[in-house]
């Protein structure tokens, strides 16, 4: 085609060009349609692994949601049982819980029943106890007493009927008689002072305070007031609390000096019994004194305290509840 374009026409008439040109055009030709074929076979092997991944992709789309539907489906059905799983173990925890409260509730009411009962039976044998203490303490002023009086009016008439003789044993005889009515008057206020009963809770605190400073050369101040609005129960209890607490303070506090104070305020009626001694070290929390006199203030209603005081020494309170005070108004109508 060059050789045309550059001579003409003229160069039709040599065939052999024309022969090497068609064979070269026939094999580029050859080599076209083998490309094509080859680029055709591609083209369907590119569409048929397409076609497949579509339908795998197909497959999928479809496999996939169902699936995911069946997972959500599972785990939903997992909630769901351990949800049910959860309420049966908050519902048996509600009721183990109920049941559990019952029991205490019933517990705490049969222990309460049972310390009211022995709060009762404690209260009543105290009182029992009291009442025989009353009994043998008028027992004793009454017969000992009467005996020891009557040996002593005897001695008294004997002697005058010997006068102007004197005898010696019957020196020795008056003398064991005035004994015998001392120790008989000593029991007697001991198991139950007279001046309780008679004139109330502050005369009886002095006269064991009198004995205590005679005692254990102890210089007692007593002040005792509001004592009216105390029961006699209670009046009793503070009595034998303020024995019990004055002993100790003779026996081991090395005191000098004790305070009895007593007087009702918005807490209640509270007896404060304290000394300058050693202090509360030496005796134990358990001791039996300590115990009768906490055991004396619940009897009483009340509590007690003790332990060392603000300026040395023991401090023993005792606070009772106190019933409320009446209104004149109102009794008056």
């Amino acid at each position: 085609m060059e050789r045309r374009w550059q001579q003409g026409d003229a160069v039709l008439k040599d065939l052999s060009g024309y022969v090497s040109g068609k064979q070269l055009m026939d094999d580029i030709r050859h080599e076209l349609r083998q490309l094509e074929a080859r680029q055709q076979r591609r083209v369907d092997q590119a569409a048929s692994d397409t076609a497949a991944m579509q339908r795998r992709t197909s497959r999928l789309s479809l496999v996939l949601p169902a699936v995911g539907l069946l997972l959500i489906g599972g785990a939903m059905l997992a909630l769901g049982l351990e949800r049910q799983r959860r309420d049966r173990a908050e519902q048996a925890l509600r009721a183990a819980k109920a049941r559990l409260e019952t029991a205490v509730a019933e517990r705490t009411e049969a222990l309460s029943d049972a310390l009211a009962r022995i709060q009762s039976f404690a209260l009543e044998l105290d009182r029992g106890i009291e009442a025989e203490r009353r009994r043998l303490a008028r027992e004793v002023h009454d017969q000992v007493g009467q005996i020891g009086t009557a040996s002593k009016m005897l001695i008294l008439a004997l002697r005058k009927k010997l006068a102007p003789l004197k005898e010696e044993m019957l020196d020795e005889l008056q003398q064991l008689a005035e004994e015998t009515i001392t120790v008989a008057r000593q029991i007697s206020a001991a198991l139950r002072p007279p001046l309780l009963d008679d004139l109330g809770l502050a005369a009886a605190l002095a006269h064991h305070a009198q004995g205590l400073e005679r005692q254990g050369q102890l210089k007692v101040a007593l002040d005792v007031r509001d004592e009216d609005r105390l029961s006699a129960e209670q009046r009793n209890q503070l009595f034998r609390i303020l024995q019990e607490a004055a002993t100790n303070v003779l026996r081991h506090a090395r005191a000098s000096r004790l305070e009895i104070r007593g007087a009702a305020g918005a807490g209640g009626y509270c007896l404060v019994i304290s000394d300058d001694g050693v202090g509360p070290g030496a005796v134990r929390p358990d001791a039996s004194g300590l115990r009768n006199m906490r055991e004396r203030a619940a009897l009483a209603g009340g509590s007690l305290d003790f332990g060392p005081g603000p300026q040395g020494g023991t401090r023993v309170s005792v606070c009772l509840p106190l019933a409320p005070a009446a209104n004149p108004e109102e009794d008056w109508t």
